[in-house]
């Protein structure tokens, strides 16, 4: 009918672009989650950028604490390819935290970590209570911001762009390896991938002592 009338079609897509939060948002917003399985549901999607998806089909048999490592199954993964994603020291205390609670609750560890995740309702009542703007500059703290947030936190800081393209999962493994190089093994990209988290890490730190010399 618009066309009829020689008038332009009316623009019905409202999505938004999600954004990256600050480290200061980020701990806020952790803070702010009243469950303590949410709570880890945050961490760990910001130190790993999983999808929520993702992460409502985690079991506790895929954390390898011993070796510091998330062990993803192809069978949950968007791209159905298994990988590996080190633990970030921030979530390795997280996990040890919940799982201490959840001993002294007599809470067996066992199938999924995540039996449920958030509902919209929910992460806009954390945010609010984290004091996280929703808008800002157009973009906006939906749930999806946590992958956002884990990937502008590697590139800020200084994080090579091929291995945060890794641990993003953007690209197939197999062209990965040709871009980092002819001799790329598996063990060669995983310890590029630690020293990619252990650097946002240390960024993190950095971020959290400057805004605490900053309110004094």
């Amino acid at each position: 009918m618009d066309q009829l009338l020689g008038e332009r079609p009316v623009n019905r897509d409202h999505r938004r672009i999600s954004r990256a939060l600050t480290v200061a948002e980020a701990d806020a917003l952790v803070n702010a989650a009243r469950d303590p399985r949410r709570r880890l549901l945050y961490v760990l999607r910001f130190c790993t950028g999983l999808r929520v998806l993702e992460a409502s089909r985690l079991e506790w048999s895929d954390l390898d604490l011993d070796d510091g490592l998330l062990r993803l199954r192809a069978s949950i993964t968007k791209n159905a390819k298994a990988d590996l994603i080190p633990i970030a020291a921030d979530l390795d205390d997280e996990i040890a935290r919940y799982q201490r609670q959840a001993l002294r609750n007599g809470q067996t560890l066992t199938d999924r970590i995540f039996p449920s995740v958030p509902s919209r309702p929910t992460w806009r009542r954390d945010l609010d209570r984290a004091g996280v703007q929703w808008m800002v500059g157009g973009e906006q703290a939906d749930r999806k911001c946590t992958r956002k947030t884990f990937e502008s936190h590697l590139l800020r800081s200084g994080c090579d762009i091929a291995i945060v393209m890794l641990l993003m999962r953007h690209t197939p493994r197999g062209g990965m390896a040709l871009t980092l190089g002819p001799y790329a093994d598996v063990q060669e990209l995983l310890d590029r991938k630690r020293a990619a988290i252990t650097a946002m890490t240390t960024w993190q730190e950095q971020e959290r002592k400057a805004a605490k010399c900053n309110t004094g």
